[in-house]
């Protein structure tokens, strides 16, 4: 099949060593070589685990895109996590840096989203949105990451950002604006609610929600919807529109949300995780001690409705601390194997269920 160029929307991530060239000068080129390929190797790692491709390696910097091959809704979000993290690894490789060669590094990112041409048969992408990141990666401070415009409006509810600042970029013939990525949020999950126009068309699907839904509430038993389709179709804001029709027909229920993320780390029991850290109130950024405490009190009153005797209710607490990613030091799951484990929270999630209150009848995960 011949080769064809498309149009795509697509974010750039630049990354580059400062102060390489005094580096280089003090090592024997091959030293140089030996650590330069330690330190490509695992950005390439950590670009690829968030779904981005390496477009080349030039001297001492690292050029990657998101979008190219495959565009995901969240590219954006995915190039500035991958920042985020190589500055992360970055850290725990300059340990081994600094015992085998004596010598610490630092990078700087620069992540931009725009419109290039991309050729069919091969990742390479051409375009000023290129250009641009290219700028501000060698506008960024060491350490930092820098994010234009169109990347910031796609990943805002994601990510804590610095203060706009308009700055002058080579070859263009108006300022830019950027922002400095303080951050990643450690819980995102409503990050569309800013969308309030109203849906039009989806009329049938959403009473086709809320009738399974009140045969749950009938039945006193679980029901599950599937919703599935293209990026972009509309599935989040039809969910949230079902679930604003429920929680005005029935202003007592309880609606819990998770996901299920596409990338990153420990995700086997995330959506699970997150639906039982938003029962309990517990962030990813409390303290391990105030979420056991949480976990445990409510545990404690929903289990003691059903007179639950204290083993089992140490047993739920260990399964759905596990669950949740929450560390008690005498979790015997923690020791056990996996499929032990799926034996374990198969019994948890149904006693803490039961011994809820008739008014829980909504989960969703996407």
């Amino acid at each position: 099949m011949p080769a064809f160029e498309e149009r795509k929307l697509v974010t750039i991530l630049f990354a580059d060593i400062t102060g390489s060239t005094t580096l280089g000068e003090r090592f024997d080129p091959e030293r140089w070589r030996v650590l330069l390929q330690r330190f490509f190797s695992v950005m390439t790692s950590t670009i690829e685990a968030w779904g981005g491709s390496v477009q080349k390696f030039m001297g001492d910097s690292v050029m990657a895109t998101f979008g190219v091959p495959i565009v995901r809704e969240d590219d954006a979000e995915r190039a500035l996590r991958a920042a985020c993290q190589m500055l992360d690894r970055l850290t725990d490789l300059n340990i081994e840096f600094k015992a085998r060669h004596g010598v610490s590094l630092a990078i700087r990112v620069g992540v931009n989203t725009g419109e290039v041409m991309a050729a069919s048969d091969q990742n390479v992408v051409t375009g000023d949105a290129v250009n641009v990141a290219a700028r501000l990666e060698q506008m960024a401070e060491p350490g930092t990451v820098l994010a234009g415009e169109r990347t910031y409006a796609a990943a805002r509810n994601a990510f804590v950002f610095g203060e706009p600042e308009s700055r002058e970029v080579r070859g263009k013939s108006a300022p830019v604006i950027v922002r400095q990525v303080l951050r990643p949020l450690a819980d995102s999950l409503d990050r569309r609610k800013g969308m309030q126009v109203a849906m039009v068309g989806r009329d049938q699907e959403v009473e086709s929600l809320a009738s399974l839904f009140h045969e749950a509430m009938d039945a006193n038993s679980p029901r599950l919807a599937v919703i599935s389709g293209p990026a972009g179709i509309g599935k989040s804001r039809l969910l949230r529109e079902f679930l604003n029709l429920a929680s005005a027909r029935h202003p007592e229920t309880t609606i819990l949300q998770g996901r299920c993320p596409s990338t990153g780390d420990g995700l086997t029991y995330w959506a699970l995780g997150e639906l039982l850290r938003r029962e309990c109130q517990i962030s990813l950024d409390d303290p391990a001690a105030s979420a056991r405490e949480r976990l445990r009190q409510k545990v404690e009153t929903q289990l003691q409705r059903v007179s639950a005797d204290q083993a089992t209710i140490d047993h739920t607490v260990f399964s759905l601390a596990f669950t949740a990613g929450i560390t008690i030091p005498e979790n015997p799951l923690e020791t056990i194997r996996p499929v032990a484990v799926d034996n374990e929270l198969s019994m948890a999630w149904p006693r803490s269920r039961a011994a809820r209150p008739r008014s829980w009848a909504a989960s969703t995960c996407w």
